[in-house]
């Protein structure tokens, strides 16, 4: 064969090889094309779907978050805690969970005492108090058989329920008033009990950090509410409260020692806030619980949690104030009846001196276990 006729038969060759070339060049590039476009397509679907993920991740994040941020300043607005604007709410919903609380001891009783405070039967907080006036209709009239005593912990404002217990001889007292009236209501106020039928006044309480002043004001607001006989954790009984003192309200004159009731010309100049009886309701006494009330607000404004305890503010001058007045409803009662010897000579304190002594009722044994003044 010629070179002439093998040039085109080449170049016929060479066409064929660069059009496969080309063909095969052009599918790669289709085929690039479409693995990127289809990659592509997967890249956005996933990043769709990680948007969608996260949008639905995000909304239900916000929802919890506002949810509980809500319930967060719920919590915060009901247990407030500022000492000039404050609510109890919260503290009053602590207690009233802690009482529903299941326990295995067994309430106390004369036979068996027990300080745990929320197994006492005398605790107010295990009382339904309501009910307690069916038995008394009159008691706005004269002082219902009623004995109140108070033991409250300054340290336990904020946590009620965890005050400390109350002391093993402080029970045995109690006890002792309750063997001597079985028939009678027998009730101790705690922090709890404090909280639970006094909120507005356990504001200014979880100020005070001396129990005898926080008692003061406790005393005064259970008897103009309850009514009843108020006793100091330090008295002793030695016989049962004769009825025909339940007539009216009472208290005890400290000073003089020789006063006498009965001399027109006798004077008491004191009386002790230790022992006091008034009939549910009655005005005097609430009279005494509103001025104690706003001298302890004032005292508190004016020097804050470090405010000493002040006898006039709400202790035994306060009282002595009202019940001494002529048109007082208060009878006063000659020392000898509940404090047959003095504070200042406590040695002379001993129950069995008067146990013979048929006008001596109880024996106040000043331990003055309140607290520092």
């Amino acid at each position: 064969m010629s070179e002439e006729e093998e040039a085109p038969q080449s170049r016929s060759h060479d066409a064929t090889t660069n059009q496969k070339g080309n063909d095969e060049a052009m599918g790669a590039a289709t085929l690039w094309q479409f693995v990127s476009h289809t990659t592509s397509m997967t890249k956005r679907k996933i990043k769709w779907k990680r948007k969608i993920k996260w949008t639905i991740m995000s909304a239900v994040a916000l929802f919890f978050i506002r949810f509980n941020c809500r319930n967060l300043l719920m919590a915060l607005t009901i247990t407030t805690t500022a000492t000039n604007d404050i609510t109890t709410t919260g503290l009053e919903q602590q207690a009233k969970v802690d009482l529903q609380r299941p326990t295995k001891v067994k309430a106390s009783s004369p036979a068996n005492p027990q300080n745990s405070l929320r197994d006492l039967m005398y605790d107010a907080s295990n009382k339904q108090m309501d009910k307690i006036f069916e038995h008394y209709p009159d008691a706005h009239v004269r002082v219902p058989n009623i004995i109140h005593f108070i033991w409250v912990d300054t340290e336990s404002w904020e946590e009620p329920a965890q005050q400390r217990p109350v002391p093993s001889d402080v029970l045995e007292i109690i006890n002792a008033w309750q063997k001597l009236h079985p028939e009678w209501e027998v009730i101790l106020w705690t922090n709890t009990s404090a909280l639970l039928y006094f909120p507005e006044l356990y504001v200014t309480l979880r100020s005070i950090k001396v129990a005898s002043w926080a008692s003061n004001l406790i005393r005064y607001n259970v008897l103009a509410k309850f009514g009843g006989t108020y006793f100091d954790t330090d008295i002793i009984p030695l016989r049962p409260i004769p009825p025909s003192l339940m007539e009216a309200a009472f208290t005890v004159c400290e000073r003089p020692r020789d006063f006498d009731p009965t001399n027109p010309n006798s004077k008491c100049r004191l009386t002790c806030n230790a022992v006091i009886g008034t009939p549910r309701g009655n005005q005097d006494i609430q009279v005494v619980a509103d001025t104690a009330l706003q001298n302890t607000k004032a005292r508190l404004k004016k020097y804050g949690t470090k405010a000493r305890y002040n006898l006039n503010v709400s202790g035994p001058p306060l009282l002595t104030q009202m019940v001494i007045a002529e048109e007082s409803s208060f009878a006063i009662l000659p020392p000898h009846m509940f404090y047959p010897c003095d504070w200042k000579v406590r040695k002379k304190c001993i129950a069995h001196n008067f146990a013979n002594d048929t006008n001596v009722i109880a024996m106040h044994l000043w331990k003055q276990s309140w607290g520092s003044f």
